[in-house]
Formats: structure tokens, sequence, C-alpha cells
């Protein structure tokens, strides 16, 4: 694995230890950014996991089985 690619995987494993964190603060994931994250609906506290579109800049949510569970991907901000 290259340089590039081994600080690729910090920078994610970083992101993914602080949300984490969060939700277990906050009792659940919420990955949209607002003022009053625990005011959100839970319809609306996720950009792509049960979304058509993704909420950040509207692409088609993509859909496929890890796993045996349901994974949600925005194809534009997430591949």
């Amino acid at each position: 694995m290259t340089i590039a690619g081994c600080d690729l995987l910090a920078r994610l494993w970083d992101v993914l230890r602080r949300v984490m964190a969060q939700a277990v603060e906050d009792g659940r994931i919420i990955t949209v950014d607002l003022p009053d994250r625990l005011s959100t609906p839970e319809s609306q506290s996720q950009r792509a996991y049960k979304q058509e579109n993704c909420r950040n800049c509207g692409a088609l949510v993509m859909t496929s089985t890890v796993g045996g569970r349901t994974a949600y991907v925005c194809p534009v901000e997430q591949t």
C-alpha cells in the first residue's frame, strides 16, 4: 500500500471513530450536519441510508447487499 493510501485509511478511521463516538452519545447515527441534531426526525437524519436521493448532492442512492444487509451508497460522494 502506498503512503497516500495509508494516509487515506488513517483519515477514514479517524472519521469513523468520531461518528461512532457521537452515535453512542446521541443514541443513534446522524450523518447530516444540523444545528439541533437530536431534534432531527429519524427520516431526515441520514444522507444516504434509506433515502431515494442523497441529501447532499441529490444523486440517486444505490443499494447493494453486504453480508446479508442492505448498504446504501451515494455514487457521487461515496465512491
